[in-house]
């Protein structure tokens, strides 16, 4: 086990400070592409739109162009091109866990330590965060809590999906593409004025499917990392004067996914009491040898989702802005997972869930350019219904489909928020943000009803200098806080059912600027994290199974620095660069799984575990004309990620990631046709592995429902052909 050492963590600082200040590269600028060449991006991180050079908060934004040519299709993916964000996805699509800056969800429940947007509007629960990155203008990956603004769960970040809006001139882009695995997939988008500038429209289609990477070794049995998305979505732009803008999109998205690509790794070390039989994995989980196996009486997993969001801005004056933000989520589906991965259908894990979510909120504001003290006040109010029916059960052991366990729970939780912005001299700003929130939870079970209530005082203060006009220094201090919940697992105790909230204190030191007219983009963060109350996975001694439980059990910290910057070589040439080093690690945590082993149960000094200490990405954009009215192109996008270890002890670990994508192309005005890959080198390091269990003994060659690990595969090298037509004004 290895202890902290701030001896250690001290000699890394001044290292660190000096990398600041030398401002190499940074964590807060728009990935290059062909299109956005010294063009000005703009972001709505403050609840505002301005430059994100004037932004003192570590932002990475990532445009639509680079999420098609980056081939982005989820959260992992995203994590590729952001310094600082990694997620995993052990059960598919509906199962992601984002973490930011090294700190990650216990790995129970809906609530994650990152929160989600859509257009500024929160997304609810793990299961819709990896939904189709169709329609989108850009992403916005905010860094350090941003909770005094956006609210509950922006604990370590804010993720804003921000969509596509009508135009004023009508447009439109059709898109096809074939590749390995089966995929075929299409876009249509078409968009323009339907009452001259007053209304315009944006519809889209997209429709995906792929058969999956892996080979299911049960006769009949379905696919294995299959995904099928078909997805739809309306928008209108509403001007009824010069001074008021309505905004509505509405979305929906049918999604059909296959098992996910797991195998089983019997536990190698750390002998069990009585039986003598190993506990833990140790070293880097091997790649899949034995195949996968899920029987055709497993589903995979279904889900439907449908989103409608209203933007609403009147401006009351010269400097008065009223705004409304009105979204309704809704979500229902199911999972059903060969949980033994042999050709026996013996365990099952079957859930289904029902879930929807309301939110309002009401802001007014100055924040106009030239005033010499720019304000913000607002209030929110979120509702979730959320049921869960779970129906797990052993048919190994003669059991039939159970009626289920129906877990009804609700969310309330009531906001006031504001922020002042008020100038010291010419080059100084200091910004303070405030937000009170007030949260209720209840759940209902067959057996008990809870309900737990929390308020909070959410602050943040930034000050920033600006000692040129292409450069911003900043520092800042805020508190994130990441919501409690309830237990629902069995045999719990009844003062093991309610887990509190989490909290943090962010200390950041940023620098931004850039040079050569332009041409060359920076900008860094250092940041250290102090964590109080952390949740964590315990166990339970109220029974032999079923005790999982979340609990408020540790302390942790965390330290690192973000660096990002483009460089527009020439006009045919640009190339981007970033890097993350992050030391997560625990406090102060006795895990309660090492307490009977022989090994100290203290694992304070240890990583944090699903995190990577370093993150590297670099991407070459080349686009030159072949002939007068012909450009050809090129892209390669290069990303590595140390390894994770799996749980706290430190010992299971997935290995080092290197994932190379590029494409190929020509383009014209109106078309383009580009050759692709996805992870081209063919990596094969898993994605996560977690502490599972061999039902039926085939693994590991013992007694049924001995410890096993859980490991997902990485999908391999997919290569294919992309063909896109923009047609309009």
């Amino acid at each position: 086990m290895s202890k902290s050492n701030s001896c250690r963590a001290l000699s890394v600082w001044p290292a660190l400070g000096v990398g600041l200040i030398a401002a190499v590269a940074p964590a807060d600028t728009a990935v290059a592409d062909d299109t956005a060449e010294f063009e000005e991006v703009l972001v709505t991180a403050r609840l505002k739109e301005e430059s994100l050079g004037d932004v003192p908060i570590s932002i990475s934004v990532i445009s639509a162009e680079t999420l098609a040519d980056a081939s982005v299709i989820d959260v992992q993916d995203l994590a590729l091109l952001t310094p600082g964000l990694v997620s995993s996805s052990a059960f598919g699509r509906i199962n992601a866990s984002p973490s930011i800056r090294g700190l990650v969800n216990a790995g129970l429940g809906e609530e994650q330590t990152v929160a989600f947007f859509v257009d500024g509007i929160y997304i609810s629960g793990r299961t819709g965060l990896n939904a189709s990155y169709f329609g989108l203008e850009r992403v916005e990956v905010s860094k350090g809590p941003q909770s005094a603004l956006y609210g509950r769960n922006a604990f370590v970040g804010a993720v804003n999906y921000v969509t596509k809006r009508p135009t004023e001139t009508f447009e439109g882009s059709v898109s096809a593409t074939v590749g390995s695995n089966d995929l075929v997939r299409g876009l249509i988008e078409m968009s323009g004025p339907l009452d001259g500038d007053r209304l315009m429209g944006r519809v889209g289609f997209y429709t995906s499917e792929n058969s999956g990477d892996f080979a299911n070794n049960v006769p009949g049995g379905i696919d294995v990392g299959s995904i099928e998305t078909t997805a739809a979505m309306a928008s209108l732009l509403f001007r009824p004067s010069g001074n008021s803008e309505f905004y509505v999109n509405l979305s929906y998205a049918d999604e059909t996914d296959g098992a996910p690509p797991h195998y089983l790794v019997p536990a190698n070390v750390l002998p069990a009491p009585g039986s003598g039989f190993p506990r833990y994995f140790e070293g880097e989980f091997p790649a899949n040898e034995v195949g996968f196996f899920t029987n055709a009486e497993h589903q995979g997993t279904e889900r439907e989702t449908l989103r409608f969001t209203l933007n609403a801005d009147i401006d009351l004056n010269d400097s008065l802005t009223l705004q409304g933000l009105t979204g309704y989520n809704a979500q229902e589906g199911f999972y059903d997972f060969d949980a033994d991965y042999t050709e026996l259908f013996f365990n099952r894990t079957f859930e289904e869930f029902d879930k929807s979510d309301f939110s309002q909120e009401i802001r007014l504001s100055n924040l106009v350019s030239g005033e010499p003290v720019q304000w913000l006040i607002g209030a929110s109010y979120y509702s979730f219904d959320d049921e869960l029916l779970a129906r797990n059960y052993l048919p190994g052991f003669g059991q039939t489909l159970p009626d289920g366990t129906l877990n009804e729970s609700t969310t309330d939780s009531i906001g006031v928020y504001g922020s002042v912005t008020v100038p010291l001299g010419e080059r100084v700003t200091v910004t303070a943000e405030l937000r009170y929130n007030d949260e209720e939870k209840t759940l209902e079970r067959p057996g008990f009803d809870l309900s737990a209530d929390w308020q909070e005082f959410l602050p943040r203060l930034t000050v920033s200098y600006a000692p040129g006009d292409r450069t911003l220094v900043y520092g800042s201090v805020a508190r994130g806080f990441k919501t409690g919940g309830f237990n629902t697992f069995d045999n719990l105790f009844p003062e093991e059912r309610v887990y509190e909230p989490e909290s943090n204190w962010t200390y950041e030191l940023g620098l931004k600027g850039s040079l050569a007219d332009g041409r060359f983009t920076y900008g860094t963060a250092l940041y250290f994290i102090d964590v109080e109350d952390q949740q964590v996975i315990g166990l339970s001694e109220a029974g032999a199974s079923s005790n999982q439980f979340t609990a408020n059990a540790a302390e942790s910290s965390s330290r690192g620095v973000e660096l990002e910057a483009n460089w527009f070589v020439s006009d045919a040439l640009s190339l981007t660069a970033g890097y993350a080093w992050t030391d997560a690690e625990f406090d102060d945590f006795v895990d309660p799984d090492l307490v009977p082993l022989p090994i100290d149960a203290d694992v304070s000094g240890n990583r944090i575990n699903r995190t990577s200490e370093h993150q590297l990405n670099l991407t070459a954009l080349f686009e030159t004309a072949l002939t007068s009215r012909l450009d050809w192109f090129a892209r390669l996008d290069y990303a590595w990620q140390s390894s994770q270890f799996s749980v706290p002890a430190n010992l299971a670990e997935t290995g080092d990631v290197t994932n190379v994508n590029a494409r190929l192309g020509l383009r014209a005005e109106r078309f383009a046709v580009s050759l692709w890959g996805r992870n081209v080198t063919d990596d094969d390091t898993p994605y996560v592995g977690a502490r599972w269990f061999d039902a039926t003994g085939t693994y590991t060659g013992l007694p049924p429902f001995q410890r096993a690990w859980l490991v997902t595969a990485r999908e391999g090298a997919v290569f294919g052909l992309t063909l896109d037509w923009n047609f309009g004004d």
